[in-house]
């Protein structure tokens, strides 16, 4: 939840930056948005969308990575110390391995 909250903060004031810049703060800047300028808040709002891409593809390949080495099951038992939350995490992995091997891994269940 943090990460999702500093994410939205951060990508908000990336674009916000833009939105209300002008140029009695800094002479050397642009004007933003709301004095008539768009093209600034077009490229913050790229910078973003790129930013997020970068970080999703990077989050994914060390995924993998991890799965490869160590696996995904044992990295989250190492965080996880409650033995209960391990116990529900044990049942959900099975449950996920032998959907995936009966061929089911995809369906929605009903």
């Amino acid at each position: 939840m943090v990460t999702g909250l500093r994410s939205m903060g951060g990508a908000w004031g990336a674009v916000a930056t833009r939105i209300f810049a002008s140029k009695k703060i800094n002479p050397a800047g642009a004007d933003g948005f709301i004095y008539g300028h768009w093209g600034p808040v077009e490229v913050q709002f790229l910078t973003v969308i790129v930013v997020v891409a970068f970080n999703m593809l990077l989050i994914y390949g060390l995924a993998k990575l991890v799965n490869k080495f160590w696996g995904l099951k044992k990295m989250i038992m190492l965080v996880v110390k409650d033995p209960d939350s391990q116990k529900v995490i044990n049942i959900i992995c099975q449950i996920s391995q032998s959907r995936l091997k009966s061929g089911k891994g995809r369906e929605v269940a009903t």
